[in-house]
């Protein structure tokens, strides 16, 4: 029996320089676009969280003040009642 040694196949050719750059710039501009979604998408949670954030601060001082205005309101019906 004779050692036959086989170094490689050959039978998938390689891609070209061009055909490398071209697939190099698909994966760039995918990976772009992934980023420029992530940070869409932090963008807007971050908008979205100073937006409740605020309408949150908004309702309790509305509702704070609703309460010191009955209580007053409740006063003064029993101081003129009395």
């Amino acid at each position: 029996m004779t050692n036959v040694s086989v170094k490689r196949f050959n039978w998938l050719r390689s891609p070209s320089a061009w055909e490398q750059g071209q697939a190099w710039r698909e994966r760039q501009r995918g990976l772009r676009e992934e980023f420029e979604a992530a940070n869409s998408a932090a963008s807007t949670a971050f908008a979205n969280a100073s937006v409740n954030q605020v309408t949150g601060m908004t309702d309790i001082i509305t509702n704070v003040a609703i309460a010191r205005l009955q209580k007053e309101q409740a006063a003064k019906s029993v101081n003129t009642l009395a």
